[in-house]
């Protein structure tokens, strides 16, 4: 353990880590981020609050309702998230 242990600490990439961590079982695991959500919404509105797992990237589409994305008790498993808004007639966004 003493050997992983500081083989961790002085990781510097993903990479590094994930070659000390291939042989433990991932039973019991939390899940891992999706790569694309996507959000396709007409009328009335959409809401990602609370605790939920944030993808890499997600693709919003927005017609006559409006979107929001609270981040404040959210996972976030990657260093960045790209997001595609199309706002359609009527549509708005916050976050």
């Amino acid at each position: 353990m003493d050997e992983r242990l500081d083989a961790a600490l002085s990781a510097r990439t993903m990479g590094e880590l994930a070659g000390l961590t291939a042989d433990l079982p991932s039973e019991g695991m939390p899940p891992q981020a999706k790569e694309l959500v996507r959000i396709d919404q007409r009328f009335g509105d959409v809401s990602r609050t609370g605790r939920w797992l944030v993808p890499r990237r997600m693709e919003i589409r927005l017609m006559f309702c409006q979107a929001k994305l609270d981040f404040t008790d959210a996972v976030i498993t990657h260093s960045t998230l790209l997001i595609d808004v199309d706002l359609r007639v009527g549509g708005t966004s916050s976050w």
